[in-house]
């Protein structure tokens, strides 16, 4: 159950965030510390979701490096958002953070598709 709750998680506050960072991006919305610190927040449950199905896909016997991927990816996701005001919002920095978001949300898909497979498994050899 919990498995599935962070999978939904995961892909909304990954559309959220990438309707967000596009709005903010294009101009469309004003870059408030409010709305920003939603986009942070959203942020943050994107990452602990993708971690958790990280751990949990490593748990029931997935690849060690897919474990490893998902918590690279969220870090870097998280480091590259925080020090976007501090380097500047350049072109190249948005760029990489998104491509980042991208690939976190594929290897979060990637863990739950590993984790369904295993359960599978299991149920069929019961």
């Amino acid at each position: 159950m919990l498995v599935r709750l962070a999978s939904i998680g995961l892909r909304l506050f990954f559309l959220i965030n990438i309707v967000l960072g596009i709005l903010f991006w294009i101009g469309t919305v004003k870059v408030t510390p409010g709305i920003e610190r939603v986009h942070i927040v959203v942020g943050v449950l994107f990452v602990i979701c993708l971690w958790y199905l990280g751990v949990v896909q490593a748990v029931r016997g997935g690849p060690i490096w897919l474990n490893l991927l998902t918590f690279l990816l969220g870090l870097a996701l998280a480091i590259v958002g925080i020090a976007q005001e501090s380097i500047g919002l350049t072109t190249l920095i948005r760029i990489i953070h998104l491509a980042l978001a991208i690939l976190a949300v594929g290897s979060g898909e990637m863990a739950v598709a590993r984790i369904r497979r295993g359960g599978a498994r299991a149920a069929k050899a019961a």
